[in-house]
């Protein structure tokens, strides 16, 4: 079948997927078939003690998403994240295959043990992160710090060292492996922020991310072939992963800045209702009983 077994073979993987995801998937926990009662109890607490509403669909603070830091925070955070993400998935091949001469089963091979090591250093950072909260040794604000700094600073080192590896291939194999692992940590960081920050809009702040993600991923490969120029040396690579190193610290640091732990007051989009000024009435009783005041059998 060759190639197309490629597509075949992944795109019925993704139908499997889809009818799962829509056999098991209900609107609200209370809709679903097999949930036991302590179980919805304890979600829905978990509901109410997040700040989530329980509501309709509320009407989206469009103007506060945008000019909110918390919110760009987290947006150049995952584009310097996405730059180095898209560098190595669109053009890891290439440069795997040009400058060591690697075949298409050691590219295939390479490409996924660095996203098994990006999902190793994911599920095990986030158990660490919740047992960090759990027991109150960090704030959520400085979890985040934490594991974003880790998700983004160490890949950066790791692009340095691979700069300067030269062409030992096990070198750079391990470097790009460590790189991925410490990168899963964004899990824990800049991407869970959303929720920390506002989440009954979650949803939407991700989509908005992922839009920027876009664009990024537009940009990158652009942004290396008019580096590589055709040239498929190592000088001409070093360019490129030069380039991604700035990328992961100046957005780190700016998400550093301006990140926020806490919910933001425009969570709650509903508009307040006015309080209510208690209605006085002066009556002039001269009117109503006249000369009153001047009679002196009137007074006491």
């Amino acid at each position: 079948m060759g190639w197309a077994a490629a597509f075949y073979v992944t795109g019925s993987v993704s139908l499997i997927w889809c009818l799962i995801w829509f056999s098991a998937m209900h609107s609200k926990p209370a809709h679903h078939p097999r949930i036991s009662r302590e179980e919805l109890q304890y979600v829905e607490n978990a509901i109410r003690s997040s700040g989530t509403s329980s509501k309709g669909p509320p009407r989206i603070p469009w103007k506060n998403i945008a000019t909110s830091l918390p919110v760009w925070a987290i947006i150049i955070c995952d584009m310097g994240n996405t730059w180095g993400i898209s560098l190595f998935n669109a053009q890891l091949p290439t440069f795997m295959k040009n400058i060591f001469g690697f075949n298409i089963t050691m590219i295939g091979f390479l490409s996924a043990l660095q996203f098994l090591s990006r999902y190793l250093g994911g599920m095990t950072i986030s158990v660490l992160s919740s047992w960090i909260l759990k027991h109150g040794y960090f704030s959520i604000i400085n979890t985040r710090r934490v594991f974003s700094a880790f998700s983004q600073l160490v890949p950066a080192v790791m692009l340095v060292g691979l700069i300067h590896t030269g062409c030992n291939s096990v070198a750079i194999v391990a470097i790009i492996c460590i790189a991925f692992l410490f990168n899963g940590a964004v899990s824990s960081g800049h991407v869970i922020n959303h929720h920390d920050i506002a989440p009954n809009f979650s949803g939407t702040l991700f989509g908005i991310n992922n839009t920027f993600f876009s664009i990024v991923t537009l940009i990158v490969p652009v942004v290396t072939g008019v580096l590589i120029d055709g040239q498929q040396t190592l000088d001409q690579w070093r360019k490129a992963f030069w380039i991604c190193v700035p990328m992961y610290v100046v957005g780190e640091v700016f998400f550093l800045f301006f990140l926020s732990g806490t919910v933001q007051s425009w969570n709650s989009s509903e508009p307040e209702t006015p309080a209510l000024t208690p209605l006085t009435t002066t009556v002039d009783t001269s009117e109503i009983f006249p000369n009153k005041h001047d009679d002196p059998s009137n007074k006491l």
